[in-house]
């Protein structure tokens, strides 16, 4: 524990700063306790396809919990006297049923479970709905009420327990990987009045028992009285006390097997840059003052703990006041202070662990204001821990007060090759200490603040310790708050949130195509590693949702990706010789259809002495236990696929030939194992030191390279479903040289291409491939006029192609744009007008119908509904003018009518327009017997269109804008100008002796 000002823990790495930007995926629900009060509760986001139930509390104790998907409850246990009662409760529904199982729980449900005097039940979820196989039904999580504890604490089954446990596991996994049948946890501790964290205490002291672990928790003095957060026993008011985490220390005593303890760490305070006694800053030549800057516990702390059935104690105390001058003599005082709390412990029935408390750090000063901080690597040598501890082994040389000797507190931050460093900083530690004659106990610290969780990743070389006297144990720290600092700044119900998207729910495990086992992590230095950029190689060759997933018992606490690619079982670390004893439980446990089997860099590392058919051996005795577990497991053998950067002399490994012969070896022999027939694969990887971030860890880029060839002989193996196909695409021509192509969205492609053929018959062209996935339009454009087509979207992915509906279109005639295209007129008297269909006027086509009425002044009625009155310009008492608009319809015939029955020398012109979309706007005047007409003005739109009709006992026409006749009869006309520009216009015709009964100007629009 770092002694600084408030209690804080300094922050470590940049990769723990990652976890505060995890999203809060949070829903807060508020519900009904079942006709009860209101009650408020934390759950994770409903997911689907393989998301798990999520866990609500009440404040007394009964369970909630809200269904991501369809579940079924479908059994549960009554035990002692005890009653359960369970039901559900959907919506705001408040009313509680006793309900006999089985109860169907549907998504969004609330499930209540109660229990009453009841000390061990358990109710279990099934999943419904569209994983539900023909087989029975897979478990999915269970509800427990464990039995009471010896605390008095009962732990809770939540994500942040999971996680405490986890990583706990990730350092006892390492010791029984390297063959180290003893582990020390030195400091682990939690806030000491809130019964969450107690339990989570509990359950984490009961996994230590399991793994049988020496711990002293964090921590004892006088001098913290009611300050420190985490005590278990405090000093308040001049009398000793308990606090609540006393009961969970308690209940795990030091046995025959194992030794549990306490801090004590007063005698390593007074530290800072300004001491109390003096103002000045501590160093060597300015310690500070006993008994005001710092001192070692009184004798009645250690009679007290004795009473309370402690019998360990870990005393921290500083190498600058115990050694003033490096590699000199021992200051006398000071050690007589040591060894006078060693005597007054052991004196009360306790033993003390000796604690350089420097973390791998010595401050020396020039005077009592100047002071130089020293790290290992940067003014600090093997040499001066090893001179220290050879003299400190000296002076307590038989002293039977004294447990063990603790080298050094939470080494971290050194310049270079921090972990490697450290190893050979502490080996010469040990050796000094075995040199001058002590056998006692050594505790050996592991880098980087000795955290449990990240133990496996600096120390990837294994156990590096050589004892000859074989009494050492490596020594680990562990906190339980998201950054593992100990600082616990956020609460309990905040940081189980963080564990929730840390992954540490249970996994859930639905029946997909595949079950994939990352098994080993070889040139890997941070969790994911390859199994990041394969999660993206495989959901973009198509592999979707319920396909597959990552199974194995290890959880990457910094991923918030889905399908459950954080699960593996590489741990790093481990060697051939360390999986080969386990790989039979982690199948059992997390079953697979394949495994990726990727280790063998730490064979290197740790068994220098093996001959390359040694190595070759071992890996096949692998491979054989991996394939003899089940016939139904495949096994993606990889190479090893070390490079030149990493096993070389100055990293102390002169292997590359070994690497290179046995690569060579496998690739040989694996011919011989045809036995296994088509479920042994090998995949070979090839790096270069380019490929590597520090010449011994892949790159990112690197880990694309190592998921590359896995992924590839994954997708050989299990090609994914064939993508579903479109049902709905739709085909529309809005110009002669386009054809627009819409549909909706299928699943599982990862493009589209688009193909065409002439309409009825003939062989599929591409027209575009690599549309990409969830697209839901295209265009093609190299269409001819008035053509028929037929199209259809095919779907890719790996797993193959699915064709959609064919959709059929016709493209207008050739005229690019908007456009007016073609007109047709009509004389008559007496009668219907009946009029030709515009050549060229396909489905699709405005039709603009100008009619001048003759000797009849009403607008006529059309036959259609179909026909719209566009503008009337009637002239009361005289002649008058009607235009009408239309969109041709694929049924249309060949001509079209008007009843103008009693009309009489009608005239009637009717003119075809591709590309528009109705008129903009129109303006329309009269003049009677005038040589000129009045200007009409419209508003034009970008590439409008400009229409203008006339109606009267025409002569000579003309038109002042220039604009051109397109279909005339006697008496009426439309003129057409454009496309033309967005703007206002202004038009007009010009007449010579003639009879201009009307005329209107639009400006038509073309279709978006």
């Amino acid at each position: 524990m770092h002694p600084t000002q408030g209690f804080q823990r300094p922050r470590r790495s940049a990769l723990l700063d990652r976890l505060a930007d995890l999203p809060r995926e949070q829903e807060i629900r508020t519900m009904k306790r079942l006709g009860e009060t209101d009650v408020q509760s934390e759950a994770a986001s409903e997911g689907s396809g393989g998301a798990e139930p999520q866990q609500c509390w009440t404040a007394d104790g009964d369970r909630f919990w809200i269904a991501p998907e369809d579940l079924l409850v479908t059994s549960a246990e009554e035990r002692g006297t005890g009653v359960l009662t369970y039901g559900k409760a959907t919506g705001s529904q408040a009313g509680f049923a006793a309900a006999s199982l089985p109860v169907p729980l549907l998504k969004g449900d609330v499930l209540r479970l109660h229990a009453t005097g009841v000390t061990d039940w358990k109710a279990v979820l099934l999943r419904l709905g569209a994983y539900v196989p023909a087989a029975p039904l897979p478990e999915v999580i269970t509800f427990n009420y464990p039995t009471a504890t010896a605390s008095g604490y009962t732990p809770l089954d939540d994500a942040i327990t999971r996680r405490s446990k986890s990583q706990l596991k990730a350092f006892t996994d390492w010791l029984e990987a390297h063959g180290q049948p003893k582990g020390y946890v030195g400091e682990v501790g939690w806030p000491k009045n809130d019964d969450k964290w107690h339990a989570l205490a509990e359950a984490w002291y009961a996994a230590a028992d399991d793994a049988n672990l020496h711990v002293t928790n964090w921590s004892v003095g006088d001098w913290w009285r009611d300050e420190d957060p985490w005590q278990p026993y405090t000093f308040v008011t001049g009398a000793w006390t308990s606090t609540g985490s006393a009961p969970v220390v308690e209940a795990h005593p030091t046995t025959a097997d194992r030794w549990r303890g306490v801090n004590l760490n007063i005698a390593e305070f007074g530290t800072g840059e300004v001491l109390p006694s003096n103002s000045g800053a501590f160093s060597n030549v300015n310690p500070g003052t006993y008994g005001q800057d710092y001192k070692y516990p009184d004798e009645d702390v250690y009679a007290y703990l004795h009473g309370r059935g402690v019998r360990v104690g870990r005393l921290a105390f500083r190498w600058e006041r115990i050694q003033p001058a490096l590699r000199g003599p021992l200051d006398a005082t000071e050690l007589g202070r040591l060894t006078a709390a060693v005597s007054a412990a052991n004196a009360a029935g306790m033993k003390l662990v000796l604690n350089l408390h420097n973390y791998g750090r010595y401050w020396s000063g020039t005077d009592a204001n100047t002071r130089t901080e020293w790290a290992f690597g940067d003014g600090l040598a093997a040499a001066d821990l090893a001179d220290v501890w050879s003299r400190l082994a000296l002076a307590f040389q038989g002293n039977a007060g004294v447990l063990g000797f603790g080298l050094m507190n939470e080494p971290h931050d050194f310049e270079q090759d921090g972990a490697l460093l450290w190893e050979q900083v502490s080996q010469a530690a040990v050796t000094a200490i075995r040199d001058a004659g002590s056998g006692k106990l050594i505790l050996v610290p592991g880098y980087d603040w000795s955290s449990a969780a990240e133990w496996p990743e600096h120390h990837t070389r294994g156990s590096w310790i050589d004892d000859p006297s074989d009494n050492f144990a490596y020594e680990a720290h562990h906190y339980w708050d998201n950054t593992r600092e100990g600082s616990y700044e956020e609460s309990y119900a905040e940081e189980d949130i963080h564990a929730e998207h840390q992954c540490y729910g249970h996994q859930v495990v639905p029946p997909v195509l595949m079950r994939i086992m990352p098994l080993g992590d070889s040139l890997t230095g941070e969790p994911r590693a390859w199994r990041d950029p394969a999660y993206t190689q495989l959901t973009t060759a198509g592999f979707k949702g319920g396909d597959w997933i990552f199974v194995g018992a290890a959880c990457d606490a910094y991923t918030g990706m889905p399908n459950e690619y954080h699960y593996h079982q590489g741990m790093s670390g481990w060697t051939m010789q360390g999986v080969l004893a386990k790989v039979d439980d982690w199948l059992t446990g997390s079953p697979a259809d394949l495994v990726v089997l990727h280790i063998g860099a730490n064979n290197i590392f740790s068994y220098q002495s093996q001959t390359s058919a040694e190595l070759t051996s071992d890996w096949f005795d692998l491979v054989d236990k991996i394939l003899a577990h089940s016939s139904n497991v495949r096994l993606l053998a990889c190479t090893w696929g070390a490079v030149s950067s990493l096993v070389n002399p100055p990293n102390g490994f002169d292997r590359a030939e070994t690497v290179v012969e046995v690569n060579n070896l496998i690739k040989a022999q694996i011919v011989g194992h045809t036995h296994y027939g088509t479920r042994l694969h090998l995949v070979e990887h090839i790096y270069t030191a380019d490929d590597t971030r520090d010449g011994v860890h892949l790159s990112d880029e690197g880990y694309v390279k190592m998921a590359k060839p896995i992924t590839t002989k994954l997708m050989d193996l299990y090609p994914p479903a064939p993508p579903v196909g479109v049902t709905d695409l739709m085909a529309t021509a809005p110009a002669a040289s386009l054809v627009t192509l819409n549909w909706s969205d299928a699943a599982g492609e990862t493009s589209y291409t688009l193909e065409r053929r002439p309409a009825g018959a003939g062989a599929w062209t591409e027209i575009e491939a690599g549309i990409p996935a969830n697209s839901t339009n295209a265009d093609d454009t190299t269409v001819a006029a008035m053509t028929a087509y037929e199209y259809r979207l095919v779907s890719v992915n790996a797993g193959g192609t699915t064709a959609s509906n064919v959709a059929a279109v016709t493209t207008p005639a050739g005229v690019a744009g908007l456009a007016f295209i073609k007109g047709s007129h009509a004389n008559g008297s007496g009668g219907p007008v009946s009029i030709a269909r515009p050549a060229g006027a396909v489905a699709g086509t405005e039709l603009y119908l100008g009619i001048f009425p003759g000797d009849n002044f009403t607008a006529p009625a059309p036959t259609s509904p179909d026909w719209t009155l566009v503008a009337d310009a009637t002239v009361t008492g005289d002649y008058a003018g009607f235009l009408y608009r239309r969109v041709a319809q694929a049924g249309d015939g060949a001509t079209y009518s008007f009843p103008l029955a009693g009309w009489w020398n009608w005239q009637a012109v009717l003119g075809a327009v591709a590309g528009g979309d109705g008129v903009a706007d129109t303006a329309s005047g009269t003049n009677h017997w005038q040589e000129q007409t009045a200007p009409l003005t419209v508003t034009a739109p970008q590439d409008g269109l400009l229409l203008h009709f006339a109606s009267g006992h025409f002569g000579a026409v003309t038109d002042d804008g220039g604009m051109t006749p397109k279909v005339t009869a006697d008496n009426c006309a439309l003129h057409s100008e454009g496309p033309v520009a967005a703007g206002d216009y202004t038009r007009r015709l010009s007449v010579q002796n003639v009879q201009l009964n009307a005329s209107m100007l639009l400006a038509l629009k073309p279709k978006p």
